[in-house]
């Protein structure tokens, strides 16, 4: 009886969990937008800066890799 009640449990986890992980994963909405020419690298290089934006706020900035910027 104990196997069974389980194996019940199981499968409902197995139908429920990947319905809250899609709903999750639609709540949050997230892009990055381009925000400027950043220094900091060696050599007088520079490199992208981009905003990461999740549902129309700001959460961090990232870069991208030392001369990506033109010039």
């Amino acid at each position: 009886m104990l196997k069974h009640i389980e194996a019940m449990g199981a499968r409902m986890v197995a139908l429920v969990a990947p319905s809250l992980t899609a709903e999750a994963a639609a709540a949050e909405v997230c892009y990055d937008e381009y925000s400027h020419c950043a220094r900091g690298c060696n050599w007088g290089r520079n490199r992208l800066a981009y905003d990461r934006i999740c549902n129309g706020q700001y959460r961090y900035t990232w870069y991208a890799d030392c001369g990506t910027c033109a010039d």
